[in-house]
């Protein structure tokens, strides 16, 4: 009998911390503002992965009717997810349902699986 409950408060609605809003923050423009998007990234992950049961963090980036340049905003969360991996930093693309049904099926050691893109 597993009595384990997965619970979760978002803590910004599901909004983007705001250093991290590449609606407004470019890691694109400069070596120096993709290490501070890059510094930021790990900050918040790593507060919410200390928070977290088994160490796995979901950083939503999103909000109803915000976004006005989607390719735009991808190539930016691209480039800043490609350069958090050459600092060591697992991150992936997912949903939130994806990932709380592979976190809690994944438990320590590696994180959940990861999805295609």
């Amino acid at each position: 009998h597993n009595s384990s409950i997965l619970a979760a408060v978002l803590p910004r609605h599901y909004s983007v911390p705001g250093e991290l809003d590449l609606e407004y923050v470019d890691p694109t423009s400069s070596d120096k503002a993709l290490a501070k998007a890059v510094a930021a990234l790990r900050l918040v992950a790593g507060d919410a992965a200390d928070a977290a049961p088994g160490g796995h963090s979901l950083l939503l980036f999103g909000d109803d009717f915000r976004f006005t340049n989607a390719s735009r905003y991808f190539a930016r969360l691209d480039k800043l997810l490609a350069a958090a991996r050459t600092e060591g930093i697992r991150v992936a693309y997912s949903t939130p349902a994806f990932f709380l049904a592979a976190a809690t099926a994944g438990g320590e050691g590696g994180g959940p699986p990861q999805p295609q893109r």
